[in-house]
């Protein structure tokens, strides 16, 4: 049996491990061999894995090195050239240079940009100095480099001065004579210069128009405040500044003695006599005030299209009048403000008014143009030939609603059942008061214009030249523009109603046969609706009615075509097949009928009930009048048929008499003679009572005229009277069971 070997490394001393037997010793050697071996095979991997870092060090203290050999060497340049003698040589030589520089830097980040200009100069005199000297300052030419960015600030500071909305005339003055310093141009090149910068400035807030929507305002003031900062400036008060300038030495100047960091009250002694005496030279040509006009309005006729193109441009991007009138809102004020009325003629006025006319009108008639989607859904419901179908007044879906919670869905409800409104004609009727709300919209904006007041605009502006101009400002303002544009909304709303209705008209032609009478009921609620919100704009009060009368036909003919079959049997024959057994409830004497004949009855009410198919709602009297002319038309039409084919019976009849003389024949044919009597009085009380029935406001009445020639065939003359009398009566009795006709 093998002895477990103990574990070596809890082993304090080597002695230790001889205290077992031989083969436990050799056992512990044995696990000894193995543990080195495997250390050793991990010291090997870790130190492969490490030995590029390792490399990687070893290079960067190499770097490490020779950058600390270079600082040092750098370090021991800077300090043979960094003695006292060379620092104490540039401090005489350019001291005073540098205070004047780093005072000119000061006054550019905020101060006055004369002052700057006048110590620039100074500097510029220093350079001089510094570079006819027989021993050259080193830094020479570093020092006009100084100066050279020196003056580039100061000139892109008097070019944002320039084209700034803060500037003042005062301010703006100082900056030209600071440029006239700066560059020694002549006053014709400063105004062609500051011209030029306020044309781009003007030109960047229009582009920045979109971004920012009080750019235009901005722009405009830029464009008017430059008029009259020109007209102040030049030419006096420009060359008034330059001959101050001209005065004295311009180290004598109070301002260059103000400054404390020059210290001038001390060294003005030590520098240099052509510093010292020095008088700035500026070109001191007068100019003459034509000459100025006519630069500016060159230059205004050119910044005012640019403004008037970038203003087309940003309004060109408003989608909404409201925007529009805003803009011009601010712009107008703007104007007005500016004391424009004498610096801008009427006619740059009207072309601002004319931007914004055109532009809202645009916009207006976009507005008005979305009535098309209304007739575009119209179009699409006929297209698909289901414009669904109508529940009547007493749905279940309505009879079981509980009105407690909601009043009002009750009250739409029964509404749109009376009405006939099912989910097609509510989706059209949605589409066309949206549309309305935004006409509405659109007039409340221009009345808005309207309400505008701009007296106290014109009150600011006006002068004793311009009190005629501004007369007229208001007038124009909040009376012809609101005017000019309510009358092109009213056009834009008729022309659009006038292309809803042909398209309509158009729709009405491609009705399907099979389901023509729907379509022609549903688009007559439709119609209706929309008659009855009719936009105030506009000529809109014959919309549709060509369309109506058009539908009402096809109703009617509908209506008609599938009653009218039991009248046309009744009139087949103009003499009677068999015993009519109506003329027992003949009353009177002699005796005339009281009531019509039973297939009159019957068409009449199944007339009614086709009617009562479409929907009361729908018969209006318009409707029902069209349905009356065409009935009595129908109906007279059959009349004549059937008498003139009594005519001529009763000519094929007459002839030579027959031989026989019997009592039978006399008999016979006083009967048949008294029959054809009591027919034609019966065809009269029913042609009466259809006339009762149909009768219209209308001239054209051919049931009358009908009614005319069967009343000659009465033998007795008081008989027409009492039979109009029953037919009357008759039809006072049952009037409230053909209520649709009533």
């Amino acid at each position: 049996m093998a002895t477990n070997a103990p574990d070596p490394k809890t082993f304090k001393t080597w002695e230790e491990a001889f205290k077992y037997p031989v083969p436990v010793v050799r056992r512990m050697e044995q696990q000894l061999r193995s543990d080195v071996a495997s250390n050793k095979e991990k010291l090997r991997r870790l130190v492969g894995a490490s030995y590029r870092d390792l490399l990687r060090t070893a290079e960067r203290i190499i770097e490490m090195d020779e950058d600390i050999q270079s600082v040092e060497t750098n370090l021991s340049e800077i300090s043979r050239k960094c003695n006292s003698k060379v620092i104490d040589g540039i401090a005489k030589n350019c001291g005073d240079f540098e205070r004047e520089r780093k005072a000119a830097a000061r006054l550019l980040r905020g101060g006055s940009t004369l002052l700057a200009a006048k110590l620039l100069v100074i500097c510029r005199l220093f350079h001089k100095a510094l570079s006819q000297q027989s021993e050259v300052v080193p830094l020479v030419d570093d020092v006009r480099n100084r100066l050279a960015s020196l003056r580039g600030k100061l000139l892109r500071r008097v070019d944002a001065q320039f084209g700034s909305l803060k500037s003042i005339i005062s301010t703006t003055l100082q900056d030209m004579c600071a440029y006239l310093l700066a560059t020694s141009s002549t006053p014709m090149d400063v105004l062609r210069h500051f011209l030029h910068i306020r044309l781009e400035a003007i030109r960047r807030l229009l582009r920045s128009a979109r971004e920012k929507r009080s750019s235009e305002s901005g722009a405009l003031k830029l464009y008017l405040g430059t008029i009259q900062a020109v007209r102040a400036l030049f030419p006096t008060r420009l060359a008034d500044m330059l001959a101050k300038l001209r005065i004295r030495p311009l180290v004598d100047d109070p301002d260059i003695l103000s400054l404390v960091e020059l210290d001038l009250d001390i060294k003005k002694r030590w520098l240099p006599q052509d510093v010292r005496n020095f008088i700035p030279w500026l070109h001191h040509e007068a100019l003459q005030k034509t000459e100025v006009e006519k630069v500016l309005e060159t230059w205004s006729n050119t910044a005012f299209n640019v403004f008037v193109q970038g203003l087309r441009q940003s309004v060109k991007g408003f989608e909404k009048l409201s925007m529009v009138v805003q803009l011009r809102k601010e712009i107008m004020r703007t104007w007005l403000d500016q004391d424009s009325a004498s610096s801008v003629n009427s006619d740059q006025l009207d072309v601002l008014r004319t931007v914004f006319i055109d532009r809202s009108k645009q916009l207006i008639g976009v507005t008005a143009g979305e009535l098309s989607r209304v007739g575009k859904r119209i179009s699409t419901v006929i297209e698909q030939g289901d414009v669904g179908a109508s529940e009547g007044l007493w749905a279940v879906s309505t009879a079981l609603m509980d009105g407690r919670d909601n009043v009002m869905k009750l009250k739409t409800a029964v509404m749109d059942n009376l009405y006939g409104r099912n989910a097609m004609h509510r989706q059209v009727l949605e589409e066309y008061q949206s549309w309305l709300r935004v006409i509405e919209e659109v007039k409340k904006i221009i009345n808005q214009l309207k309400e505008d007041e701009w007296d106290d605009d014109i009150d600011a502006a006006e002068d004793d030249d311009a009190s005629d101009f501004d007369t007229t400002v208001g007038q124009m303002l909040s009376g012809d523009d609101p005017k000019l544009l309510e009358d092109w909304l009213g056009e834009a709303v008729t022309s659009a109603f006038e292309e809803m209705q042909e398209r309509i008209q158009d729709d009405t032609k491609e009705l399907k046969p099979d389901s023509q009478r729907r379509q022609a009921a549903w688009l007559l609620r439709v119609l209706r609706d929309i008659r009855g919100h009719l936009p105030q704009q506009g000529e809109t009060s014959s919309f549709g009615l060509s369309v109506v009368t058009r539908l009402h036909q096809l109703l009617a003919e509908a209506a008609l075509e599938s009653s009218i079959k039991t009248l046309q049997q009744h009139f087949k024959s103009p003499t009677p097949d068999k015993p009519i057994t109506l003329f027992e409830l003949w009353d009177g004497s002699p005796a005339l009928p009281v009531q019509p004949s039973p297939a009159i009855y019957r068409f009449v009410y199944s007339l009614m009930s086709s009617m009562a198919q479409d929907g009361s709602d729908i018969w209006t009297r318009s409707a029902v009048r069209q349905l009356k002319l065409h009935v009595s038309e129908a109906v007279s039409n059959m009349l004549n048929i059937l008498v003139t084919k009594a005519k001529d019976d009763d000519v094929s009849e007459d002839g030579p008499e027959a031989p026989s003389n019997t009592d039978h024949n006399l008999s016979s044919a006083d009967k048949m003679e008294e029959e054809n009597d009591k027919y034609h009085t019966q065809l009269l009380f029913d042609v009466s009572f259809l006339r009762a029935v149909f009768r219209t406001t209308s001239t054209e009445d051919p049931l009358g005229n009908m009614e005319k020639v069967l009343t000659r065939n009465l033998k007795e003359s008081d008989s027409s009277t009492r039979l109009q009398k029953n037919t009357q009566d008759f039809w006072k009795r049952t009037m409230s069971l053909f209520s649709l006709l009533a």
